[in-house]
């Protein structure tokens, strides 16, 4: 298996002093996300890029189990729906 070329997960939404929000894994910056009145859109699109690698590991691992047959276990189903949990995790409240 390859190392991926993104920087690994998790990555999550943080307020920072000098950009709006920063989407950040283990303490360093991955994209900081700018807009003048913080819109409920770009707030969500936030959490949707901080589920990014969430995403992408869980089609991955269901790929896998489809290819190897072996996808009959509820743990990718459930890795799925963790990671499209948080995809949609922004509420309309502060992050």
């Amino acid at each position: 298996m390859q190392l991926p070329k993104h920087t690994p997960g998790p990555w999550e939404v943080l307020p920072v002093f000098d950009e709006p929000f920063a989407i950040v894994a283990r303490g360093n910056s991955v994209a900081t996300l700018q807009w003048e009145l913080c819109e409920d859109r770009e707030k969500a699109n936030a959490a949707l890029i901080a589920a990014a690698p969430e995403l992408l590991a869980a089609c991955q691992e269901f790929v896998r189990k489809v290819d190897e047959g072996t996808a009959r276990s509820t743990r990718s189903y459930e890795q799925m729906k963790a990671a499209i949990a948080k995809a949609t995790s922004y509420t309309g409240e502060e992050v």
